[in-house]
Parts: structure tokens; C-alpha cells; sequence
């Protein structure tokens, strides 16, 4: 993956072929999501967002096609209003976001 990844960011063909229909596909994933749950934002994390792996180019085009990819099967006001962006807190966004819902679920149980 990362051999691929390296490729993808170098420009070739085939290796953002296939980053470009993994994006797609996540883009439809995402208007699946937001037909059901209708949240304001989803953030996208892991290696293809990860600052330190992938270039800003990279990161901006596989966001843009996931937007691209949701855009026509979102509901009108979900077009205008529903955010994409990358997490920012690197590889440990998961575990950071898991722990401060466990924190905060905590306290209004307390």
C-alpha cells in the first residue's frame, strides 16, 4: 500500500486510478451515511490523509472526488451545507475521538 501510495502521489496512471475509484466509492459511502444519519460533517482519517504520508495535492484530490461522489445523492440542503475534511489529528484521530466520547459520556453519567 504505502509502494502504491508513493506511486499514486509520483503521478502514475494506474496507482490514481486506483485511489480515484477508492475515493468513489467512499464518496458514495458517505451520501449513504448522511442520508441516514444527516450529520453536519464527516471527517476522513487514515494513511491517505496522514500529513507526514501524502501531499497536500494528494490529500485535496482524494477529498475533492469523495465530495464529488456524495454531491448528487445528497438532499439539496445537504449539498450546501454538509462539510468534508480531513482529521487532523494524524493516526491516533480514532483512538483520540473514541477516548473523548468515552470521557464526556462519563461525566453526564456521573
Amino acid at each position: 500500500m504505502l509502494s502504491l501510495r508513493s506511486r499514486a502521489q509520483e503521478g502514475d496512471a494506474l496507482a490514481l486510478e486506483i485511489f480515484d475509484f477508492q475515493a468513489q466509492v467512499m464518496g458514495l459511502h458517505v451520501a449513504n451515511l448522511a442520508m441516514a444519519l444527516d450529520p453536519g460533517i464527516f471527517i476522513i482519517g487514515g494513511g491517505l490523509m496522514d500529513h507526514e504520508a501524502t501531499t497536500p495535492e494528494f490529500r485535496a484530490r482524494y477529498l475533492n472526488l469523495i465530495e464529488q461522489a456524495a454531491r448528487p445523492y445528497l438532499w439539496p440542503q445537504q449539498r450546501e451545507t454538509l462539510k468534508i475534511v480531513p482529521a487532523a489529528l494524524g493516526e491516533l484521530s480514532q483512538a483520540i475521538g473514541a477516548a473523548l466520547v468515552a470521557l464526556y459520556r462519563s461525566r453526564t453519567m456521573a
